[in-house]
């Protein structure tokens, strides 16, 4: 048998089997998208036709409501139309609308109205009902002009049968209402029900499902309709209403696709539409009404699937065998099915199937003669031609073919056995040839292995290197076995990569090798074995190793000096550096480009480092400068680059070779040059402040001090004992000013260390100048001037006053130095409505200050001048502590002067008012004290003044409240404390109390004072 049948016979099956296999595939898949393409059609249908009732019904509820609405303001203003002029009595007791509201001629009452009819059931409505139907009618006057179009009626009906309806296009004229009989109910038709109190509690819209109308004898007219009902304070009017004839119904829904249908369910279980109702005849389709107990098994089936609870999205229903897409309404509680049955898409997939058959056998039948054709060609036809080419290649040789033979495989068989001893003999030539080469080359291993990675042929040196044995090893680990492709390391026509490799040999020595593997390819480019070249390097290796000790003891060297070396390449401007630069700097690889440089060094030195390696390249001689470069964290680092450039021949006119030197890391030189400079500066600062605070103190201590030796004087050359006790008080004052002052001022230095803030308290500014000017009078009057004071008010606030007071008492001390007649004065000023900011005033009628010495007179050492005497005065820092002192407290100092005209001082503070207290200034008591110490006298009074007491002169009140005294006398022995409370100091001793009595010690007492004052005041 021929090539050619053979490979027809063959083929045929096998085209068929892919052919049907195709084909099948391609109607599995064509029905698969059939059916989800169905599924999209009945949801896409499914959600047209809902949206187009709901838009409906929409417009439906949207009417009703403004129905309703109208008719109950009508029912508030009722129109001027009468009962008379709408009805006409008929002769059983009912009335009808007059002919005239249908045809719209115009009637006595001037009504301009078609299309109405109506009826009114007996006997004449009156009262509530009356009105009910007359606003009905000037409702339906109202909205007719402008109803949609899509609304096919419009009708009023009450719960006593009387009934208004607007439907210009009935053909009947609405002539059953028009002529209907007194006996005509409607209470029981489901129209009414569902709107009655009892089914519709709330008054929601409701639908009725698909009937026959009223008027319709002949039962071939179906219709739906939804009512709203009309309900005022709870009572039931009636109902609006809009009928929707079945016909309407359907040519307004979407159409549903082929072979499906739109079910429209209400909640009970009626049938509202159905899309084939229309070939029902009217028996049929009244039995079908009710969908429990339909004739049609689907339907009933429907209503299964509707009360088992509806999923939104388009599936298959096993019990309906369809698939089902389901849309639920809220109002009216209506169910919009569209159903695809099964057996629709089926009939589909068998017209599919038989032309997918016809055209799959029609396919297959083709393909398969052209494939017998194209083998013919391809392969029968040039296995011919191999085998006459093989008849002349063996006729060449001396081989004849068999001539009896008409298979051409046989003869293929036949001329290929001669052919294969003619290669073995070409072969055996080969081998002998690469012996005498590769045997020629000393110190060098070559060995062949075949495609399959068996070993072909190993010279001399490689057999007296590795052995056999070990030979057929390496070819195994250079992956060339028959089981793995060989890694061949490098494309055929590309240099090899050798690999440096540590072997142990044959005879036990170890050398180490530089190992190429090279693949053969023939002319066409496919490989045919592979070559191993191993080259013993052993002297040179070991020669490199020492090399590399040595430059690790470099590295060693130079990373415990924290540096690292480079070589700079002038021809390829590639920088080398050593392991301890890559590490520290985070460079990737041992080489990088020159302008790569850049980035290893901080944006702040950068332009200048890189103009510094610009220069040192081009004067190609020694170099060394400073950099700050960025560490392999990022963080900044000083280095020092140092080098120096290198000629092959020794000298600066050779070639040069290269850039080579070190890079330092000087990051822990500079910081401790950086600490010795900043302990330096510290140290200055500390000594500067040192002499500041001294300047300080011995500036804020002058003006107390003063105030202490005038008052001194004062009580020297006073003789009354009241005066000297006032001026005693103010030395106290004095004192304790000296005190704060002192305080103030370590206060303050530590204040710019720790930022201390001192607490406020409660004072009057006015006492606080007050306070100011009796401290300076003594001074004043010594120098013949005076000191007034102006406070009118006697507020109380909060803040600081000894710091305040150090403010106005170096404002008060410069006036008085620097006035030599005239006067001084302290004034202070509340603050404005809606401010909280106090400004005290120091003005005097001195010389006044230069417009120059103005501008610095708030500085340090700036506001030292010459006194009344042309004497040098002051060390300059008084001004510039009062405007630091207002600072603080939140506030400004500022300075007005004319040469000539005096000097104004003034201090402006926020503080803030003080709580007041009804029994601030009530007097609580009376002391009287009878001390030799007048210190503690006058401590005591400060004391009793806090506490609400006043102070008489003993022998001046009967009957002192309290009586102090350092006299050996008991309470039942004193004569001139009355019935008061007495209290007597002792040297030393324990504390004794009595019922009208106290002894105690001097700090005792000024322990036990407070309470025992509070204890008095409050009985």
């Amino acid at each position: 048998m021929s090539l050619s049948l053979r490979g027809l016979f063959i083929a045929l099956p096998i085209v068929a089997l892919i052919i049907g296999a195709m084909a099948w595939g391609i109607y599995s898949g064509s029905i698969d998208e059939d059916r989800a393409e169905a599924m999209r059609e009945v949801g896409i249908a499914n959600d047209a036709a809902t949206g187009a009732l709901e838009r409906g019904i929409s417009l439906i509820t949207e009417t009703e409501q403004k129905a309703v609405a109208t008719m109950t303001a009508k029912l508030d203003r009722p129109g001027p139309t009468s009962l008379d002029e709408i009805f006409v009595p008929a002769a059983d007791g009912a009335a009808h609308t007059r002919d005239e509201l249908w045809s719209g001629e115009r009637t006595a009452g001037a009504i301009r109205l078609s299309g109405v009819g109506g009826y009114l059931a007996p006997p004449q409505p009156t009262g509530e009902r009356r009105a009910a139907i007359l606003a009905a009618f000037e409702t339906l006057r109202q909205m007719t002009n402008g109803l949609p179009s899509e609304i096919e009626s419009l009708y009023f009906f009450s719960p006593a049968n009387d009934l208004l309806i607007y439907a210009p296009r009935r053909p009947d004229e609405l002539m059953f209402y028009r002529t209907a009989a007194a006996d005509f109910d409607f209470q029981n038709a489901e129209f009414s029900r569902i709107t009655s109190p009892v089914e519709n509690p709330e008054g929601q819209l409701s639908c009725t499902s698909l009937q026959t109308p009223l008027y319709d004898d002949s039962g071939d007219s179906w219709t739906t309709g939804c009512m709203l009902p009309i309900r005022i304070e709870g009572r039931h009017l009636g109902a609006w209403g809009i009928s929707i004839p079945l016909d309407l119904l359907t040519n307004r829904l979407t159409p549903p696709p082929e072979d499906a249908f739109t079910i429209i369910v209400s909640a009970d279980g009626k049938l509202i539409h159905h899309s084939g109702a229309s070939q029902m005849e009217s028996a049929e389709l009244q039995a079908n009404v009710d969908l429990a107990t339909s004739g049609e098994p689907l339907l009933r089936e429907v209503w299964a699937y509707v009360q088992g609870g509806i999923d939104e999205r388009t599936l298959f229903s096993d019990d309906l065998d369809a698939y089902v897409s389901a849309r639920a309404l809220s109002a009216p509680e209506w169910v919009v099915l569209t159903v695809l049955p099964e057996e629709a898409l089926s009939a589909r997939a068998w017209s599919l199937a038989q032309r997918m058959i016809l055209v799959a056998l029609t396919g297959a039948l083709a393909l398969g003669l052209i494939l017998s054709a194209i083998f013919h060609r391809t392969v029968a036809s040039r296995v011919s031609r191999l085998v006459a080419r093989i008849d002349r290649v063996s006729a060449v040789e001396g081989v004849a073919l068999e001539p009896d033979s008409n298979d051409e495989l046989e003869q293929l068989e036949h001329a290929f056995d001669k052919m294969e001893d003619r290669l073995a003999m070409a072969r055996s030539r080969e081998q002998r040839s690469f012996d005498v080469l590769v045997n020629a080359a000393e110190r060098y291993a070559m060995v062949l292995y075949d495609d399959h990675g068996q070993l072909v042929r190993a010279s001399k040196g490689a057999l007296d290197l590795f052995g056999e044995r070990q030979l057929i090893h390496l070819g195994s680990e250079w992956g060339l076995t028959a089981e793995a492709a060989p890694e061949l390391p490098a494309a055929a026509g590309s240099r090899p990569q050798p690999r440096i490799i540590k072997r142990q040999l044959a005879n036990g020595r170890e050398v180490w090798l530089e190992e190429f593997l090279i693949p053969l390819v023939d002319e066409s480019g496919a490989p045919f074995g592979t070559a191993y070249i191993g080259h013993d390097i052993t002297e040179a290796h070991e020669a490199q190793r020492a090399i590399k000790e040595s430059l690790l003891f470099l590295e060693l060297a130079q990373s415990s000096a924290h540096a690292g070396h480079f070589a700079l390449d002038p021809e390829t401007m590639d920088l080398s550096i050593s392991t301890w630069l890559r590490e520290r700097f985070g460079v990737p690889t041992d080489t990088l480009p020159l302008a790569q440089v850049a980035e290893l060094v901080h944006e702040s030195r950068r332009e200048e480092t890189m103009a510094a390696i610009a220069h040192a390249i081009a004067a190609k001689s020694e170099f060394s400068f400073e950099t700050l470069a960025i560490d392999a964290d990022g963080k900044p680092v000083a280095v020092v680059v140092r080098g120096t450039a290198v000629f092959r021949e020794g000298n600066e006119n050779g070639q040069l070779a290269g850039f080579y030197g070190i890079i330092q890391d000087i990051t822990e030189q500079k910081e401790a040059a950086e600490a010795l400079l900043r302990a330096r500066d510290e140290a200055r600062a500390e000594a500067r402040a040192k002499s500041d605070i001294l300047a300080v103190i011995s500036h804020e201590i002058r003006t107390p001090i003063s105030g202490i030796l005038g008052l001194i004087d004062q009580i020297r050359r006073e003789r009354s004992e009241s005066e000297r006790s006032r001026a005693l008080t103010l030395v106290e004052d004095s004192s304790e000013a000296l005190l704060k002052t002192l305080d103030a001022t370590l206060q303050r230095t530590r204040a710019e260390q720790e930022r201390t803030v001192e607490e406020e308290e409660e004072f009057r500014p006015a006492d606080l100048i007050e306070r100011v000017a009796e401290l300076f009078r003594p001074l004043a009057r010594r120098k013949g001037l005076a000191i007034d004071v102006d406070a009118p008010a006697r507020d109380c606030v909060m803040g600081q006053p000894a710091r305040i007071q150090q403010v106005l008492a170096n404002f008060v001390s410069n006036a008085i130095k620097f006035t030599p007649t005239g006067r001084v004065s302290l004034s202070v000023m509340a603050p404005e409505p809606g401010s909280t900011d106090w400004t005290f005033t120091v003005e005097d009628t001195g010389g006044g200050i230069d417009p120059e010495r103005m501008k610095t007179i708030f500085q340090p050492f700036g506001g030292s001048a010459p006194d009344t005497l042309g004497r040098a005065s002051g060390s300059g820092l008084g001004l510039s502590i009062t405007h630091d002192i207002a600072r603080q407290l939140g506030g400004s100092v500022n300075a007005s002067s004319s040469p000539g005209g005096g000097t104004r001082m003034r201090l402006v503070l926020p503080l803030a008012a003080a709580e007041k207290r009804s029994d601030e200034f009530a007097e609580r008591g009376t002391i009287a004290i009878d001390l030799a110490q007048a210190s503690l006298a006058i401590r005591i009074e400060v004391i009793a003044h806090e506490k609400g007491f006043t102070c008489v002169e003993p022998g001046q009140q009967h009957s002192p409240d309290l009586f102090v005294t350092d006299a050996d006398t008991s309470a039942m022995e004193r004569s001139d404390s009355g019935g008061g409370f007495t209290v007597r100091l002792i040297g030393s001793g324990p504390v004794e109390r009595g019922a009208d009595h106290l002894q105690a010690t001097e700090p005792d007492l000024l322990e036990l004072l407070p309470g025992l004052l509070d204890e008095l005041a409050d009985g």
